[in-house]
């Protein structure tokens, strides 16, 4: 999951990604497989960072399966359905 600053002339910056292989979405310690058709929840926790997101730009949450070269794709096609996102942002005054 990827959070990036749309600038008002279409470039594009990342202020903070996270990374969940889904198998691990309950524990590290005892990956579950993924079931083809079945809705799971899962929480993807962002890097913390300090960012001002300067007026007249928008934010845009990228989801993928990969990321190439940090996160290598799944050996087999995947296909994501998100359902009820969530995305909680600091605010400040």
């Amino acid at each position: 999951v990827r959070l990036c600053d749309v600038h008002p002339d279409g470039a594009s910056e990342l202020i903070s990604y996270g990374v969940l292989n889904l198998t691990h979405r309950k524990s590290h310690e005892f990956p579950e497989p993924l079931v083809p058709g079945e809705m799971v929840s899962a929480r993807v926790v962002l890097d913390q960072c300090a960012y001002r997101v300067p007026a007249g730009h928008k934010l845009r949450v990228a989801v993928s399966n990969a990321y190439w070269p940090m996160i290598w794709p799944s050996p087999e096609p995947v296909r994501l359905y998100l359902s009820n996102a969530k995305l909680k942002l600091p605010r400040r005054p």
